[in-house]
């Protein structure tokens, strides 16, 4: 949503190409539902722990983002145009919006199917230790990468899901792409999420203290995995549909730039 938005206000001149570049170091973060409900709640076993690494993670953003500022471009006062009020809105029918929104779904969502299969195949046909494929799979999509962390137990599920988180996977990336659609240069978010990396884990270490004897959530953290099995067929029908669809989407795309 901060991409999107984000985008939108620099196409209509309302923001400077460095206000867009602050906005997307300040704005681009795992929304509290995926950290306190499935991190915290599901893979950990506490949504207290989940609270504290989502605010972790806003305090970490708040940091690289200022240690950022110094590389920031100058403000531009030719960057910013005045866009006088219109009193009627330029109504926008439903089918527009259905179709917008359903094109914007089918690019989020393929961007996640893609990488999770790509993450997938390749450990399936490269077998690494537990460690390393949880590398790959945080490399390739922040959820099933927080996943492989949290079976790992331990610090290393706590400190792993935090880089998880960080560097945010080449799924959330190529989302970020798609959303900005080159108006918006992604070289500033890409420092700031470096240092986020390495300013998170310290942030998390400094207050674990708030949460006394949470750390043995890790011991029940086993039973708690969700094992894979086999889509039930009408399930299996509706992912078909969906591959069908953002593969004829992806046909008409690549038709019409040629």
């Amino acid at each position: 949503m901060c991409a999107r938005l984000t985008a939108q206000l620099r196409v209509a001149w309302r923001i400077s190409a460095r206000d867009a570049a602050l906005l997307m170091m300040l704005g681009c973060c795992s929304g509290p539902g995926f950290v306190v409900g499935y991190i915290g709640g599901l893979l950990l076993g506490s949504t207290s722990l989940g609270a504290l690494l989502y605010a972790g993670q806003l305090a970490a953003n708040l940091l690289a983002a200022g240690l950022c500022l110094p590389m920031l471009p100058k403000a531009d006062a030719h960057g910013v145009r005045e866009v006088p009020c219109k009193k009627e809105k330029q109504e926008i029918s439903l089918p527009t919006a259905i179709a917008s929104a359903a094109s914007t779904c089918l690019d989020l969502c393929g961007c996640v199917i893609f990488f999770r299969v790509a993450a997938g195949v390749l450990l399936s046909v490269t077998p690494l230790p537990d460690s390393a494929a949880a590398c790959v799979s945080a490399a390739c999509e922040i959820t099933a990468g927080c996943a492989a962390f949290a079976a790992l137990g331990g610090k290393a599920a706590l400190y792993g899901i935090c880089l998880a988180m960080s560097l945010l996977g080449f799924s959330v990336w190529g989302q970020l792409r798609l959303l900005l659609q080159g108006r918006v240069p992604m070289r500033m978010l890409a420092i700031s999420r470096l240092l986020h990396a390495v300013l998170f884990p310290l942030l998390v270490r400094l207050l674990l203290w708030a949460l006394p004897q949470e750390q043995t959530v890790f011991s029940t953290l086993a039973p708690r995995v969700v094992p894979m099995c086999r889509l039930p067929p009408d399930a299996a029908v509706v992912a078909a549909v969906f591959l069908c669809t953002l593969l004829y989407k992806g046909y008409k795309n690549i038709y019409n730039t040629i």
